[in-house]
This record gives C-alpha cells, sequence and structure tokens, in this order.
C-alpha cells in the first residue's frame, strides 16, 4: 500500500508505503479500529482513502490497484528481460527458484514473489524494502525502454495495455499524462519512507484483528505530513526505552 507525490516544481517524487498491518481507525457509519489493509476489503479504493486522510491527514486524489495476475504481466510487458534484483538462498528456497544467490533476473512470476517475500528476520518489513526497490528499478528500466523516438511514439499503445490490467479512478488521458511526466520529466529520484516511522509502534495483538503494529497515530501524522511538504520539519519527539 503506497502513497506517491510528484512535485513538478521541484521535479521530486516522494513515496510512502503504509504497512498493511498498521491498526487505524476506520471510519463510516461504525467507526471501529482495524489493520489498514481491511478498509480495502471492507470499502474498496474510497474507504481506504478516507481512512487514510483521517489518520495521517493525507487527501489521496487518485488510485491505482493492482492484482497478482496483473501484475505478472505489467512486468513482463515493461521487462521483457527481467529485473535485477539480490536473492538470497533463503529465497531461492522459499520461492523454488533454479538460480544461484547474488544479482539475478527475475521475470514477472518469480518477481511477484521476491516482493511478497517475507520469511526472514525483517518480515513485513523486509518485504516493504522490496517492493519499494522494485517500484523504483521498474520505473528506470521502463525509462530506459522508451528512451527512444520510436519508444515514445510506442507509449500510447503501452499505456492502453497497462490500463487493461489495473484498475484505477483515472481516465486514459489523465494516466497517460502522468506517466510522460513520470518518466520524461526529469525526476530527480524517488525518496522513500515507511509508516510507521522507527520507535513509533509495538506489536499487539487483538481478538477482531490479529497480530497488529499499533501506532503512535500522532507521531506518524506528523512524520508522513513533514515527508510530503517541499520545507519538511523534523520530528523531534523522542521515544523512552
Amino acid at each position: 500500500m503506497m502513497v506517491a507525490q510528484y512535485d513538478p516544481h521541484s521535479k521530486k517524487a516522494k513515496l510512502v508505503t503504509i504497512m498493511r498491518d498498521s491498526y487505524v481507525n476506520i471510519p463510516g457509519e461504525s467507526p471501529h479500529y482495524n489493520k489498514i489493509n481491511s478498509a480495502y476489503s471492507q470499502g474498496g479504493p474510497e474507504l481506504l482513502r478516507k481512512t487514510i486522510k483521517k489518520n495521517f491527514g493525507i487527501d489521496v486524489n487518485h488510485f491505482i490497484t493492482i492484482d497478482f495476475k496483473g501484475f505478472v504481466k505489467v512486468i513482463d510487458m515493461i521487462a521483457p528481460e527481467g529485473i535485477e534484483v539480490n536473492v538470497t538462498k533463503k529465497m531461492i528456497e522459499d520461492m523454488n527458484l533454479n538460480v544461484e544467490p547474488g544479482a539475478q533476473k527475475l521475470h514477472g512470476k518469480d518477481l511477484l514473489s521476491y516482493v511478497r517475500f517475507r520469511h526472514d528476520k525483517l518480515s513485513d518489513f523486509g518485504r516493504v524494502q522490496r517492493q519499494q526497490e522494485v517500484l523504483s528499478l521498474l520505473k528506470d528500466t521502463f525509462k530506459e525502454q522508451l528512451g527512444s523516438v520510436n519508444g515514445i511514439l510506442e507509449l500510447p499503445e503501452i499505456g492502453e495495455e497497462i490500463i487493461r490490467d489495473i484498475d484505477t479512478d483515472m481516465d486514459f488521458k489523465t494516466f497517460l499524462s502522468l506517466g510522460k511526466v513520470v518518466l520524461f520529466d526529469q525526476v530527480k529520484g524517488i525518496e522513500s519512507m515507511r509508516v510507521p516511522v522507527p520507535n513509533s509502534y509495538s506489536n499487539r495483538e487483538y481478538p477482531h484483528a490479529g497480530q497488529v503494529l499499533q501506532l503512535d497515530l500522532d507521531e506518524n501524522k506528523e512524520a508522513i505530513q513533514n515527508f510530503f511538504e517541499k520545507n519538511p520539519k523534523p520530528v523531534t519527539k523522542e521515544k523512552s526505552e
């Protein structure tokens, strides 16, 4: 679950990943606390948007969702030669890959397993890192693929293929326009952040939700808003051990 922002003035892109087990207040006729991913299962993108705004004060303008099948198809279309990532012995055993540990090019199905892998000491936190890593690599690969005149001319056709495999509230013209901006407007890197931020949560368990990340909502709200500001202010709150 990611919230992205692009500032055309600074030409900087920012990406916040909100961990799916974050325990938040889900608004509605009967407001209640649960994991943030349950907001999507209960009310789709609109309830998730309202949940993000209620808890973090961020107003999401548009949404894009993709399922596992669509992820595989989009990856193989954008990066037919695969995307190079570092795989460990544990990942190879878990994913049943026929490769050696180290830098390997993975294709759609195996790359999906790579971003979903969480059977190491980092668990979901490692998965968040890999998701952000692959998204950045995918952007770079797509930009290289369309770096020629012929590539630019093919962008509308590729966009039509991609939009068939995703769900979004954007019309095709808006989707294509945003894609061109991100790919060709000289984006000066992608800054990323994870919510919850370090030392701002505890592990808890509730009968109705199972194991969750109990967030310090005030601290995380301040952190995410500062991150999206042009001139962010440091979070000065200290946590006692």
